[in-house]
């Protein structure tokens, strides 16, 4: 399964994207040019094939666009592509709806592949950092 998921925007300007392709994961952030790969774990596999098959035929929510100091999200599933802004969903929260889910999956894997600390670590399984 190949899973694309970009952010970019907020105060400083940043953009980063992750890429699991498989079984592993690559993350790029352009603002600081670094690069990184791993392999993803079976259970990262296993709960991010499972939020993307929870998300299909679940329209994405939606909400204002252009928001100053928010950030602009791309996610590219199979046979799906959905940009969202910080306001559309609770953003790195995993509120239990479908896309709440994803996305703070999505973000705890980008944030812990970048070495950087989930801004939520209580709502983030710290098995997703690793």
């Amino acid at each position: 399964m190949k899973v694309t998921f970009e952010r970019s925007g907020g105060f400083i300007g940043i953009s980063q994207r992750l890429e699991v392709d498989g079984d592993s994961v690559r993350i790029s952030d352009r603002r600081s040019r670094l690069e990184r790969q791993r392999p993803l774990t079976q259970e990262e596999q296993a709960r991010l094939s499972a939020a993307v098959k929870a998300v299909e035929g679940v329209p994405p929510p939606e909400g204002e666009r252009g928001i100053a100091d928010g950030f602009a999200l791309r996610i590219e599933l199979p046979g799906q592509q959905v940009s969202l802004d910080t306001l559309a969903v609770p953003y790195g929260e995993g509120d239990g709806s479908p896309w709440g889910t994803l996305l703070a999956l999505l973000d705890g894997l980008l944030e812990g592949s970048l070495g950087a600390k989930p801004r939520r670590p209580d709502l983030i399984d710290d098995a997703l950092l690793k």
